[in-house]
């Protein structure tokens, strides 16, 4: 609400991110409240898989998944040993 009273066009890159162009148009009385937070929760998700998709295809990624028994200790030795290994 700020950000448009400062004169900040609802069309601004900025204000096309998630959460922003809900809120706008909430603001404007194109919807509810109710409804901007399911587009949100909505448009989260939708970003979150995206991103995990993106990471799986590439190749480069190295994954290192800390389970609840593995110590920060371990992960660093982890990761260590990938630097090591790529460094060859």
């Amino acid at each position: 609400e700020r950000l448009l009273a400062m004169g900040i066009p609802a069309n601004a890159t900025g204000l096309q991110a998630i959460g922003y162009k809900e809120l706008i148009q909430y603001l404007s009385g194109q919807g509810s409240l109710q409804e901007a937070k399911e587009a949100i929760q909505l448009g989260s998700r939708r970003y979150a898989k995206r991103q995990l998709t993106w990471f799986r295809r590439n190749a480069a990624i190295r994954w290192l998944i800390r389970k609840p028994e593995t110590t920060a200790d371990e992960i660093l030795a982890a990761a260590l040993q990938f630097l090591h290994e790529s460094d060859k």
